[in-house]
């Protein structure tokens, strides 16, 4: 019986995060922007074939950002990255966690029985908010759902979800049980 995946030599996907475009950072922080980065959005939207990217270079225009335009720059992110993933030749793409704040404190603002306790420096230089465990662990809510519906309707490569496991939230957290 032969498959797709008798046809292809190496099955190939993205296993970390994408840094986040900067018209989308600066935007979502409500930081003005530049014609450079306009000028950055246009580009790669043509360059990736990012259908109806216009409509993002109209949105970009019109600061300030209230919750639903910024949700809007999220989902552009999103599908910036699925078309760099798809232009790549890649068989798996998932959107390098754009609509996300990152990796643990997505879950973990999630999540029950955390507490915040400060930034601590994460290995890439950066900042995360470390929590501690101070109660029962448990899901306040599904938190994928909405990534998952947004990124089904438009990729087109098969798709994948990341989930940070329990070791790094356990790792990465205070216990104060």
């Amino acid at each position: 019986m032969s498959t797709d995946l008798d046809h292809k030599p190496l099955l190939t996907h993205e296993i970390g995060s994408l840094d986040k475009p900067g018209w989308r950072v600066k935007a979502y922080a409500g930081q003005p922007l530049s014609d450079r980065d306009l000028e950055e959005a246009r580009t790669w939207g043509e360059r990736l074939e990012v259908p109806d990217y216009e409509r993002l270079i109209e949105l970009l225009g019109h600061a300030p950002f209230g919750k639903e335009q910024k949700a809007d720059l999220q989902r552009w992110s999103s599908l910036y990255a699925l078309k760099l993933e798809e232009g790549a030749g890649l068989d798996v793409v998932y959107d390098g966690e754009q609509q996300r704040t990152e990796m643990y404190d997505w879950a973990v603002s999630h999540s029950n029985g955390f507490e915040r306790r400060g930034s601590v420096r994460a290995f890439d230089n950066k900042y995360y908010t470390k929590a501690a465990v101070t109660g029962p662990i448990s899901l306040k809510t599904p938190f994928h759902n909405g990534e998952f519906s947004y990124l089904v309707s438009v990729a087109e490569a098969e798709l994948k979800i990341p989930v940070t496991g329990a070791y790094p939230i356990a790792d990465w957290s205070f216990d104060e049980r």
